[in-house]
């Protein structure tokens, strides 16, 4: 069985198409096999082979850092010592790793009990805490109420 080597002077299809990967990294791709529906792309007509196929060559990073940090979860909680209004509230938690002016959000890890609303916005106000704001009914003495949320830190 003998190696067939394409040769060189053929015309061949290359698709170049510019990839965003996760992590912010962009790569330029060259490709005899045309790309996917929805991927932009650039079709070359060219002479010579590729050294592999798909050809994949680094660019440059958009994203110094990632966009978004996951800290964890906190739990929003509370017990009415006496009877405590429904409404808005605010509460501060410790959460290890912020910084003051921290750009943060919250996400319930389990539905919201009824009547509950957190505002998914929080800040930082100083360094290693978070200030989390929620709706609440009306808690009678000894209710009480325990929310786990995970934190995202933007930016």
């Amino acid at each position: 069985m003998t190696h067939m080597v394409p040769d060189p002077h053929v015309q061949r299809r290359v698709y170049l198409t510019l990839s965003i990967g996760l992590d912010g990294r962009v790569a330029l791709q060259a490709s005899y096999t045309q790309p996917t529906v929805g991927v932009c792309a650039v079709l070359l007509n060219g002479r010579g082979m590729l050294a592999t196929d798909p050809l994949s060559i680094p660019l440059i990073s958009l994203l110094p850092a990632p966009l978004v940090n996951d800290l964890g979860t906190v739990t929003i909680a509370e017990k009415a010592l006496v009877q405590i209004a429904a409404g808005p509230r605010t509460i501060a938690l410790p959460l290890a790793g912020v910084v003051k002016g921290d750009a943060l959000l919250l996400f319930p890890t389990d539905p919201l009990p009824a009547g509950f609303m957190i505002q998914t916005a929080a800040v930082a106000p100083a360094a290693g805490t978070l200030r989390a704001t929620l709706i609440a009914p009306l808690l009678a003495i000894g209710a009480s109420y325990s929310i786990t949320c995970r934190v995202i830190r933007l930016g």
